[in-house]
């Protein structure tokens, strides 16, 4: 079984890839899940990864 950080963490995982961060944190800020928050939080500050599309901050970033 799971743990609860672990289950968190994989909501969280979910999430993100089904409505993007910005929106994944807005929606467990919205319904009061602090451990999915968190975990969102801490996946926002992993650097950028080849597999994943870069979020609007890195775009900004990037912009001539």
């Amino acid at each position: 079984m799971p743990s609860e950080r672990e289950y968190h963490r994989a909501l969280a995982v979910s999430l993100m890839k089904s409505v993007g961060l910005d929106d994944a944190i807005d929606y467990a800020l919205r319904n009061q899940w602090q451990g999915v928050l968190a975990q969102l939080l801490s996946l926002a500050k992993l650097p950028p990864s080849p597999h994943r599309p870069p979020r609007h901050e890195d775009l900004r970033t990037k912009a001539p």
